[in-house]
């Protein structure tokens, strides 16, 4: 189990573990923390039932690799299945930049 900080707008979905299975999963990725910085991690949420007939939430980080996304804010996702692979699908979202590092050079550009 992890810790997660309370996160301002993170992107979140929801899929099931596996085909058939009735475990429900949540992904959660980015989002402002309390001292306003950007997260880039991934959390994956689950509600697993126990044996005194109450539900348990887990959470786990879960390692990023390849090319990570960069930390971004405002954004949503959601998790595509193809040809036996799954992939999870990042939309949109802000990044934040100092004002004094703003510049209109990549104004029409499309990143990720």
């Amino acid at each position: 189990s992890c810790y997660l900080p309370p996160l301002r707008h993170p992107a979140v979905t929801s899929f099931l573990d596996s085909p058939g299975s009735e475990v429900n999963q949540y992904l959660i990725h980015g989002g402002k923390t309390p001292n306003n910085e950007l997260s880039q991690k991934l959390y994956v949420m689950s509600i697993v039932p126990s044996a005194n007939k109450k539900s348990l939430l887990c959470c786990i980080e879960k390692d990023l690799v390849g090319d990570i996304p960069e930390a971004r804010y405002g954004h949503s996702m959601n998790v595509v299945h193809s040809r036996g692979k799954t992939a999870v699908v990042l939309f949109g979202g802000r990044s934040y930049i100092p004002l004094n590092q703003r510049t209109t050079e990549k104004w029409n550009s499309v990143f990720d």
